[in-house]
């Protein structure tokens, strides 16, 4: 299922999209890395897999919270992704969800939560 699959409730649609396991790893690793490719997406999110990477990078550009940036040297295609301003809008809903999440943790003790991305907090450690 896509977020547009649910044309009459945006609600539902974001949702959707927030609520798949890389997505909002990926945000980040865009928003504070300024743009990424998609090595750059495997390398620095320990876990996801390729077709896991590619599937959101697709999704999120699809949905227009990503610009991309195609080019090719020596034959081979390369692209590098950046948050649009549609990302970038995004991005500060997460800030305030990681903020809520601050403040409903009993055990609340990485500084500076909301300023790194989730991928280099010591507690990622997503379920593969």
């Amino acid at each position: 299922m896509k977020a547009r699959d649910y044309p009459d409730c945006p609600t539902l649609s974001i949702s959707h999209l927030l609520g798949k396991k890389w997505v909002i790893p990926v945000i980040e690793e865009v928003y504070f890395s300024k743009h990424v490719t998609f090595g750059s997406v495997l390398e620095n999110i320990r876990g996801i897999t390729k077709a896991n990477a590619n599937n959101i990078l697709k999704d999120l550009h699809r949905e227009g919270f990503l610009e991309k940036k195609t080019y090719s040297t020596n034959g081979r295609k390369h692209a590098d992704y950046r948050l649009s301003g549609r990302g970038l809008e995004l991005r500060g809903l997460i800030f305030d969800i990681k903020k809520i999440g601050r403040e409903l943790s009993t055990n609340n003790t990485v500084p500076g939560c909301g300023d790194i991305k989730c991928s280099d907090c010591p507690r990622f450690s997503p379920r593969v």
